[in-house]
């Protein structure tokens, strides 16, 4: 985490406060997780450089940066096109280049996907079940890991 500026991450007018272990808006009526929650969720993933990893709920781009330090790569997926492009401009002028942030839900469902990681900050129970799915399906360490985060 402490490789990613958050600042970078947020908005303009709440930049000072960027370091706060706080959420903090970002627009939409969403907000940016605080550091205390981001680290355990991070951590679970128990990442290696050679993941794949697919986020739900890219925001302005915070948590994708710090998946993108840690992983091979990351497809992330934004619902509201406002943040996705703002998280897109915000991933490039920060050097993520083994990142794939969408606002389509269909890219990461289909069966040739390949992630063995899943980062989930904002999902609804369709999209769970079927990543659930997908999990048990390919025995992926991911299911193990989404198990333990719900129980956590």
């Amino acid at each position: 985490m402490g490789k990613v500026p958050r600042h970078d991450f947020v908005r303009t007018g709440l930049q000072p406060f960027a370091y706060e272990d706080m959420p903090l808006p970002s627009g939409y009526d969403k907000t940016i997780s605080q550091p205390f929650i981001v680290a355990p969720m991070t951590d679970l993933l128990d990442l290696q450089p050679t993941d794949i990893v697919l986020e739900v709920g890219t925001g302005l781009g915070s948590q994708t940066a710090i998946l993108a330090e840690l992983a091979r790569h990351v497809y992330s997926v934004e619902l509201i096109d406002g943040l996705a492009v703002e998280a897109r401009q915000r991933l490039a002028r920060h050097g993520c280049t083994n990142v794939l942030a969408e606002r389509s839900a269909l890219t990461w469902m289909s069966p040739a996907s390949d992630q063995n990681a899943a980062s989930l900050s904002c999902f609804g129970a369709r999209a769970f079940t079927a990543l659930r799915s997908r999990c048990d399906d390919n025995q992926h360490t991911a299911g193990r890991k989404l198990d333990q985060a719900l129980r956590a």
